[in-house]
């Protein structure tokens, strides 16, 4: 049988595949929001292509800024003077997710291994979340359940919607873990408008860590991430203006750990 993790934890009570308003397609906003609630996401979009993305399930650019273990970006150009978080210690946990949509258990995956020192399986904890109803292999990890693994092993989270960057800025620099849901298209290769803003595109919902934010010496902010969605995705440098523009197609979710703080704050 498959593998599972003993933990004092009880078994969901209702599968967030249920359909609770009857109307033929299970999904994400029935569970969270209620039957029948009107949700922020493209529920339609996310029911068809699953909550997360693998590497090739759509185009994305190969020369991605990465950090490298002595923190510099891959074009040599030193971070700036501004740096909140560690990004370069959370590359030593980064993992490429091994099925088409386990980014959100292999970003928690990642969470475990930086807090405890423990590197459990992929299959281990994917397994796990399935028997619970958080996880299902042919769709991904509804937003709700992201952080459930976490919360299992004993790691407190809050998984909460309509932060902002400051909030993600705030628990960094308390030492918290941070995933996020967002929209892969907008990160992998952001496309701008006439006016110079992102412009928004088809919705590919993932989830990754966020490492770090740094400010360069233009004063131009960007955030450093842990992407299991693509080869070589730690340490992935994404604009501040494109995180945000991919950030806002999931509601601002994030999933923060508790361990150094009781609650997020939530800046005006």
């Amino acid at each position: 049988g498959a593998t599972t993790i003993q933990v004092p934890w009880a078994n969901a009570s209702q599968s967030y595949l249920e359909d609770w308003d009857h109307d033929g397609v299970p999904n994400y906003a029935d569970h969270y929001f209620g039957p029948g609630a009107e949700s922020p996401f493209h529920v339609g979009a996310i029911q068809d292509e699953g909550h997360c993305l693998h590497d090739g399930s759509h185009e994305h650019d190969d020369n991605l800024a990465v950090i490298n273990q002595q923190g510099s970006i891959n074009n040599d150009q030193m971070l700036g003077d501004i740096l909140v978080g560690d990004p370069v210690s959370e590359l030593e946990n980064y993992h490429h997710q091994e099925d088409d949509y386990s980014c959100a258990v292999a970003s928690q995956r990642e969470v475990i291994e930086s807090i405890t020192g423990l590197d459990i399986p992929e299959k281990v904890l994917a397994d796990f979340a399935q028997a619970n109803g958080w996880y299902a292999p042919d769709c991904g990890t509804s937003p709700s359940a992201m952080g459930n693994i976490l919360e299992a092993l004993g790691i407190p989270v809050v998984n909460s919607f309509n932060l902002t960057v400051d909030d993600i800025r705030e628990a960094l620099a308390n030492g918290e873990k941070v995933i996020v849901g967002l929209n892969a298209n907008e990160i992998w290769n952001p496309q701008v408008a006439s006016d110079g803003l992102p412009l928004d595109q088809a919705v590919a919902g993932h989830a990754v860590q966020v490492t770090g934010m740094y400010q360069d010496d233009n004063e131009h902010w960007y955030m450093i991430l842990n992407d299991t969605g693509i080869k070589d995705g730690g340490g992935e440098v994404v604009a501040l203006k494109d995180f945000k523009n991919a950030w806002n197609d999931f509601g601002n979710q994030a999933v923060i750990t508790m361990s150094n703080q009781q609650e997020v704050s939530h800046a005006c």
